[in-house]
């Protein structure tokens, strides 16, 4: 059912020139936050940091196809962040709602979209959850950069030590949407030098807006987008 639940999403929100060509746009696998406020600033600020944490190395995987190989790994990064007053359950209820009404408006059947209901459920929401606002040692891991010469995670640094008072035993709910451009197509198209989409996007509530050093009590969405190449052995 998962598999072909999978093609009739991707059919669907594709033609098939681009799915021939892997041509997926960003906000077709996870749409931008129509009831939230962009943020380019902090997005400059995110961006910069993950560039320099070599996020973009970090993202890599593989799949098996019959007797091929399929591996990739991130070329090229990009951050979008978002806020918004909403609290984090209604945020993940409208995301929600959000790709449903797209599959639907896109002529999708009743009973595909009861399976992309349990898809995104299963395989593309995590839950909310609770964590501690600051779970590692500043000292650590200021020490640890600053040794390496990685200087844009010292500013956050910075912030959250001003801020310590407030977030020291302070927590945040938190949840996630992964989706990777590789699951909504057929592996027997995907060539070497492929390129596709993973999408992450965490949402927290409260969080440290690091631009102005405080702590918000709103629902901060950040895109993680990562353009991924692939190889076939």
């Amino acid at each position: 059912m998962k598999t072909i639940l999978i093609l009739i999403t991707f059919v669907l929100i594709m033609s098939p020139g681009e799915y021939a060509l892997g041509q997926a746009a960003p906000e077709q696998l996870v749409p931008f936050p129509d009831f939230a406020t962009y943020q380019p600033e902090m997005s400059k600020l995110a961006l910069e940091l993950s560039r320099q944490m070599e996020d973009i190395e970090s993202m890599s995987g593989s799949i098996i196809d019959g007797g091929r190989h399929i591996r990739y790994e991130s070329v090229d990064m990009d951050v979008r962040i978002y806020t918004t007053s909403r609290p984090i359950h209604e945020v993940r209820d409208l995301y929600f709602d959000m790709m449903l009404q797209t599959m639907k408006s896109e002529g999708m059947p009743a009973d595909a979209l009861e399976q992309l209901e349990d898809f995104l459920e299963y395989e593309v929401f995590y839950e909310i959850e609770e964590e501690p606002m600051l779970d590692f040692d500043l000292d650590l891991v200021e020490s640890y950069y600053r040794e390496a010469g990685l200087t844009a995670i010292l500013d956050w640094i910075t912030c959250y030590r001003e801020l310590l008072p407030e977030i020291e035993d302070k927590t945040a709910e938190s949840f996630m949407i992964e989706m990777n451009e590789l699951q909504l197509r057929r592996p027997d198209t995907i060539r070497d030098g492929t390129n596709f989409y993973i999408i992450e996007v965490e949402v927290e509530q409260p969080y440290v807006n690091v631009v102005d050093c405080r702590l918000v009590d709103e629902t901060i969405i950040i895109y993680n987008i990562y353009r991924m190449v692939a190889a076939v052995e």
